[in-house]
């Protein structure tokens, strides 16, 4: 199954990172004064008219999850190296650019101390799992990392069938983590979780374990094979539990920036889009010959690659521009929609050029490395190198 047959998820993908776009750039840049966003943004604008949509832009990261389960079960078909491999090409190169971007325009703007600079530019480029980045959406990507190190693990020292129950293990564990939470608060009016593991980052250990995010991942894993592997449809109610518990996480998710902003969302917005957004990447799946006829499959192509550089960017260089637009007295509008413009071509540059320079020496080094090490003169790297692309 080829990763381009499935046009629907680059933009699914794309969709996802807009909205935490939106989030960061035309809510928490007003909203919550101590946000980094905020502090690069100047305070020259205010969405607040649109706050009760806005406000629910955290969703994309839930959607991103899903995707990130989905993708990575159907690309862990060969060797744990190959794994690792695309993986590391697939992180590294674009946080290598991008990082040092973000770092110089918080730098400029005032967005932390010099003195963090160093340890911060170092935990960046290397993805530490716990912070401090130069940029806080790198909160995700450990997160992301621990579930490549599990999948990672399973292709080392086990049948590559173990994915599965794997799967289903860590969405029951994750989705009863919340459901169990859920139903303490309902029935006694009581939380059986203690209040710094449920605070998002108060306990970084905990959301590296997978356990408050796993039934994400599940979920996107577990519909690859029942969608496209023709898995038992059992996994179903698998899925469906995942789902049960993915709502509580939303909503407890929601509660917590609710706290951070005083400001209201719309009741059940996120868990909506999030529900309208799985609906989406099933028709994707199961529909995507048919979605093919209308879907541009190239241009869709160079947005979903472009995601992960305007994931990385669109804070630093989207602020940034308000604050610019913002010193020359422009309408609010405009600001907003030469930031989102701005960061987009910024992205398509990095995805389009600098991203696949970077990934194709490092790629040299790792399959040179590799060589050495093993000492295999019978090994086909450029074979190897193909096959992981």
């Amino acid at each position: 199954m080829k990763d381009k047959n499935f046009a629907g998820l680059d933009l699914l993908r794309f969709f996802a990172a807009m909205t935490v776009c939106l989030y960061h750039v035309a809510f928490l840049s007003w909203a919550k004064a101590d946000s980094s966003a905020a502090i690069i943004a100047g305070n020259f604008y205010r969405f607040d008219d649109f706050s009760g949509v806005l406000s629910v832009g955290w969703i994309g990261v839930e959607i991103f999850f899903v995707i990130s389960g989905f993708v990575i079960t159907f690309s862990a078909d060969g060797s744990a190296w190959k794994f690792l491999r695309s993986r590391i090409l697939r992180l590294y190169p674009a946080v290598w650019f991008c990082a040092p971007i973000a770092l110089f325009i918080s730098l400029c703007l005032d967005a932390f101390p010099l003195s963090e600079a160093p340890t911060r530019i170092v935990r960046s480029s290397l993805l530490w799992p716990k912070g401090n980045w130069v940029d806080g959406v790198y909160w995700t990507l450990g997160i992301e990392m621990s579930f490549y190190f599990l999948v990672y693990l399973l292709l080392k020292f086990a049948p590559r069938r173990s994915i599965i129950p794997m799967l289903v293990c860590l969405g029951t564990v994750s989705s009863t983590y919340w459901l169990g939470q859920f139903m303490a608060q309902s029935v006694w009016g009581i939380s059986i979780i203690p209040e710094f593991l449920r605070q998002g980052g108060a306990n970084r250990y905990m959301e590296l374990s997978l356990i408050p995010h796993g039934c994400f991942f599940a979920i996107g894993g577990l519909a690859w094979n029942v969608l496209c592997n023709g898995r038992s449809r059992w996994l179903w109610l698998a899925i469906g539990f995942c789902t049960l518990g993915a709502v509580v996480e939303i909503q407890s998710a929601n509660e917590i920036k609710q706290s951070w902003t005083g400001i209201s969302t719309i009741i059940a917005l996120p868990q909506l889009i999030w529900i309208a957004s799985m609906v989406f990447l099933w028709v994707s799946v199961a529909k995507r010959d048919w979605m093919a006829q209308f879907i541009p499959v190239a241009a869709v192509r160079s947005m979903g690659k472009m995601t992960y550089p305007f994931y990385l960017l669109h804070t630093t260089v989207g602020c940034a521009v308000l604050f610019e637009f913002g010193l020359l007295g422009a309408n609010r509008w405009v600001a907003l929609a030469a930031s989102l413009f701005i960061t987009l071509v910024a992205s398509y540059a990095v995805a389009q050029m600098i991203e696949p320079a970077i990934k194709n020496t490092l790629a040299k080094i790792l399959d040179a490395r590799l060589s050495s090490t093993l000492k295999m003169p019978g090994l086909n790297f450029r074979r190897l190198n193909t096959q992981s692309k």
